[in-house]
Formats: structure tokens, C-alpha cells, sequence
């Protein structure tokens, strides 16, 4: 092999692993093809669900932090998944940037998670876009405002989890908003009005 197939096949490699669609390894059991997926309701995991956001920080770096103790519902319908349905609701005073002094702004200046303790999204219409990827729009509510985003998300794989023994999908999502039309306007534009919006989620059947 030359050096220049070398390089070419770690490129590749490296891409594979990191790329938005990448397969992720499947335990036994598991399986990346969407159509073993099962229809039915699902809950939230709460303790494999987060949402990460990132935004500028003075234009000097991407600062992080996340929410946790998600919870809500997904319907599924493999056979056809306009039938399917996303509700989330995502309390705003859980998870943070782990510093005490910033959270504790995020939770006043930021999000004022005293009047508006939780944030929802609930799903309009989901559209298949690709063997693993669906484009899920609907109505996210964030600091009492309510305005349409589309969610780009990948399923990642489906089966019997070994732990709860519950049959559980997880998937992750991304979308992009703008603060400001959702009233958190604290500092912008020193600290980035755009926000990415990463979400890791595990849904299981209630038994």
C-alpha cells in the first residue's frame, strides 16, 4: 500500500467514526437497520437523554453545556413514519455548564428557570430523508415562546436493552436556533445569538 492509500484509508476511517451519520458499534442484540425497529410507544430514558448546546463565546471559542432529565414520549410507525410523533420536555434548571457561578446565571439572566422551568418541543411531522435520517419539524417552547425548528436526526440503533430488558431505539438529533426569538437575549452579541442544539436520546418501551 502506498503512503498516499494510507493516508487516503485512515482519512476515511477517521470520517467513518466521526462523521453525523457514522454507525455507531451495535452490541449483540442490537441492530442499525431501521426496519427492526418495533412499532409502539416509547418513553424517555432520562438517564441516556440529554440535549447539549454550543454557542459562541466572544467569538474566542465554542462554549458548552447541557440539560438533562429529559422527559416525554415517541410514537413509531416504521411502515410509515408520517404517522409518527415526538413529545420532549426538558427542564431547564437540571445539568448546566458545571460551574456554580455561571449556572446560577444561566438559570436568572439566561433562562429565568423560576418563571419558565421547562422548555418543550413537540413534533409537527417526521419525514424519512434517508436510510437512517429523518427530518422531524415541529413547535419548540423556550422561555415562554413558542416557534417552529426542524430537527435533522439519525437513527442510531434498536433492540432489547440487557439492562432494563426493555426494547429501546436511540437516535441523535441537531438544529440550530436563534436565542433571541425565544427571549434569551443575555449578552448577545458578545456571547453567540445562534445556538446549535445536540440531542442524545434513548427511548424504551414502558415494559
Amino acid at each position: 500500500m502506498t503512503a498516499r492509500s494510507t493516508a487516503a484509508a485512515v482519512t476515511w476511517l477517521v470520517l467513518s467514526m466521526l462523521g453525523p451519520h457514522s454507525v455507531l458499534a451495535q452490541p449483540p442484540g442490537f441492530s442499525a437497520d431501521p426496519s427492526t425497529v418495533r412499532a409502539g410507544a416509547y418513553e424517555v430514558d432520562p438517564l441516556h437523554t440529554r440535549v447539549t448546546w454550543t454557542t459562541s463565546h466572544f467569538g474566542m471559542s465554542r462554549y458548552s453545556g447541557q440539560l438533562v432529565e429529559l422527559s416525554g414520549r415517541l410514537e413509531v410507525d416504521p411502515s410509515n413514519p408520517a404517522k409518527s410523533a415526538l413529545s420532549v420536555t426538558i427542564p431547564m434548571d437540571r445539568g448546566g455548564v458545571f460551574q456554580p457561578d455561571l449556572d446560577k446565571r444561566l438559570l436568572t439572566e439566561f433562562f429565568d428557570a423560576a418563571k419558565y422551568p421547562t422548555a418543550t418541543f413537540t413534533s409537527t411531522s417526521i419525514e424519512r430523508v434517508g436510510d437512517r435520517e429523518v427530518r422531524i419539524v415541529g413547535n419548540l417552547t423556550l422561555k415562554g415562546v413558542t416557534k417552529p425548528v426542524t430537527i435533522t436526526g439519525t437513527f442510531n440503533g434498536s433492540g432489547v436493552h440487557p439492562v432494563s430488558k426493555r426494547f429501546t431505539i436511540g437516535f441523535n438529533g441537531e438544529t440550530t436556533i436563534k436565542r433571541s426569538d425565544f427571549g434569551v437575549s443575555a449578552l448577545v452579541p458578545a456571547i453567540g445569538d445562534e445556538v446549535r442544539l445536540t440531542l442524545e436520546a434513548e427511548f424504551r418501551s414502558p415494559s
